[in-house]
């Protein structure tokens, strides 16, 4: 028996800052219209990329993504804050003037003392014979001394509630592997799905009557180079046996409340009821290594 007891915030107080840049300057063109015109400069794609070339320095690029990389940045977080007034400096610092509009967005965080779990349940003590917590204790990159971040994968939007029943595997979790299932009459009804894939619709799930979803990164697309030492992260740039993945369960562009447009002061909301968040289910994201002793359970 499965378990997933999983627990977040949903709040619309958290202020969100986007940069606009504007600038008062104008651009000078390649040619300009007269009495007499001057022919159009065609410049062929590698004159392209060496006029950019030209124009960057890798060592700034290398500094700024050192500088983003070297603290975890979570939306919300002062990581994220530190980096948003970074740009806003630097480009004050080339002569742009920058505006800095609020705009007010419905978020959805894990909570900070209350982990989401998963577990494995003996059927015959009731005990908890294995347990996933949410959380990963970082304390790499730029993080000084003994300080330690605690990085709680989610998948955003997934409503609170905690939730048993058998897991049943669905691939990647879409249309067809669902459609699959019930040809082998094998039914999610009552039960938590579990995906090896980011992208698989836990609405899929929903509708075919399971009550929780799991989802994983795949180690084949996610770990090409095979997932034994040294063929990952920090070794390699694949995905370690540990490493989770967050995402948004939200299929709408910008704010659900105020979907394709922008969610300022004064803007009408609609009610979370009538959002496509209503029609989603308790959901956890966690790693490969995890989801292989899943599988391996009988």
């Amino acid at each position: 028996m499965i378990h997933i007891f999983h627990h977040h915030n949903v709040t619309g107080d958290y202020l969100i800052i986007h940069l606009q840049v504007v600038t008062t300057k104008h651009a000078t063109p390649n040619h300009y219209i007269t009495g007499k015109t001057k022919p159009p400069i065609i410049r062929t794609t590698e004159q392209y990329h060496q006029t950019f070339n030209n124009m960057t320095s890798k060592s700034e690029l290398e500094n700024n993504l050192r500088f983003f990389s070297s603290i975890p940045h979570m939306e919300t977080s002062i990581g994220n804050e530190n980096i948003t007034n970074h740009i806003r400096d630097t480009w004050k610092s080339y002569g742009f003037e920058v505006e800095e509009p609020e705009y007010e967005v419905l978020m959805s965080l894990p909570q900070e003392d209350n982990p989401n779990k998963v577990s494995i349940i003996n059927d015959d003590t009731k005990e908890v014979d294995y347990e996933i917590v949410g959380q990963l204790n970082v304390t790499a990159g730029g993080l000084q001394g003994n300080d330690v971040f605690k990085y709680k994968p989610f998948l955003a939007y997934s409503p609170n509630g905690t939730v048993e029943g058998e897991l049943v595997y669905a691939n990647l979790g879409s249309e067809k592997d669902f459609q699959e299932l019930e040809k082998r009459n094998i039914s999610v009804k009552g039960k938590i799905v579990m995906f090896k894939d980011l992208f698989g619709e836990v609405r899929n799930a929903k509708l075919r009557g399971a009550v929780g979803a799991i989802v994983y990164p795949d180690p084949i697309t996610h770990a090409l180079e095979g997932i034994q030492p040294g063929n990952t992260y920090p070794q390699k740039p694949w995905m370690p046996p540990n490493g989770v993945q967050s995402k948004s369960l939200s299929n709408i562009l910008g704010d659900n409340k105020t979907p394709l447009l922008p969610s300022k002061r004064g803007m009408y909301r609609r009610p979370l009821n009538q959002t496509m968040l209503s029609d989603l289910i308790p959901a956890q994201s966690i790693s490969y290594e995890d989801a292989s002793i899943l599988l391996r359970v009988e």
